[in-house]
């Protein structure tokens, strides 16, 4: 992946050059999850030259702490018909990372990528991270000089992240339990948080089959993702007991809800709509 700066300091672009077979499975189909998990690359990836420019916590709200980290709270993404129709295994992605605010204890960071040859957007992302403290996990006020820091280097955007649900239907869901695998933890020995989204379409999968929707049928990988919307209220480690639940709401067939939830308390809420109901690859 080779990364550089815009002239104003604003932005990191990259450019993925093997990174798009990644992204599909052996029939074409996108992976939800594996999407997720290159816009969070984007932003360790970009670690080891963060040093070297004006802009060394920008992006890495905490990591000069010892006793601070980034959590991500919450999360909005995009996809584009581009990402259905004209993304191949061999496709070249030029990406960009940039700054969309810094504010308290929170930062919003917002990632996208395009096809090189065409220019068409694949998808958009915007993340929601709090600085925490490592121990307590109660978010930690950003030092005033530091906010001053990084103004310069804002892009101003704000964009508008959804709010957890207020309560989950106790009858019609569909329900889908499974222990954490080790496989899936992160450098922090918590469940990586793109997890999460994988767990939700393995639940959709269960859930296609068993008939628990009332549009989705067969195989629910064939079905265009146009948006989701997530936020995130706990963690996870492996070996923890995880429950999935998902439904849907009469008046918004192309939308499935999801919650996850660890020990009966709920640990990541999330939306994700289609298109419509019968586009295919």
């Amino acid at each position: 992946m080779e990364i550089t700066l815009s002239e104003d300091g604003k932005e990191f672009n990259m450019l993925f050059r093997e990174q798009s077979a990644c992204l599909l499975d052996a029939k074409g189909r996108l992976l939800l999850w594996k999407l997720m998990t290159l816009s969070n690359t984007m932003k360790y990836r970009t670690g080891p030259v963060v040093p070297f420019l004006p802009i060394p916590r920008a992006y890495y709200i905490g990591r000069a702490y010892t006793v601070t980290t980034s959590f991500v709270k919450a999360v909005e993404m995009k996809v584009h018909p581009a990402m259905y129709s004209k993304m191949r295994a061999d496709s070249i992605l030029a990406a960009t990372l940039r700054l969309g605010y810094v504010r308290g204890s929170s930062s919003c960071l917002i990632d996208s990528a395009k096809l090189l040859e065409s220019g068409e957007l694949v998808y958009e992302c915007a993340h929601l991270c709090v600085n925490v403290n490592k121990k307590t996990r109660r978010p930690i006020k950003n030092p005033d000089d530091f906010l001053k820091k990084v103004k310069q280097l804002q892009t101003g955007e704000e964009p508008t992240f959804m709010n957890p649900f207020r309560d989950v239907p106790s009858d019609g869901a569909f329900r889908y339990s499974f222990q954490a695998p080790h496989s899936d933890t992160d450098q922090n020995l918590h469940i990586n948080q793109a997890n999460f989204i994988k767990y939700c379409m393995d639940c959709a999968i269960l859930g296609t089959q068993d008939q628990a929707y009332t549009l989705f049928k067969g195989d629910i990988g064939l079905y265009h993702v146009q948006s989701v919307s997530m936020v995130h209220l706990g963690e996870a480690a492996a070996g923890h007991r995880l429950e999935v639940i998902s439904w849907e709401q009469a008046a918004r067939p192309l939308e499935l809800y999801f919650v996850i939830r660890r020990d009966e308390k709920d640990i990541f809420h999330c939306v994700i709509r289609f298109r419509n109901g019968i586009s295919k690859l």
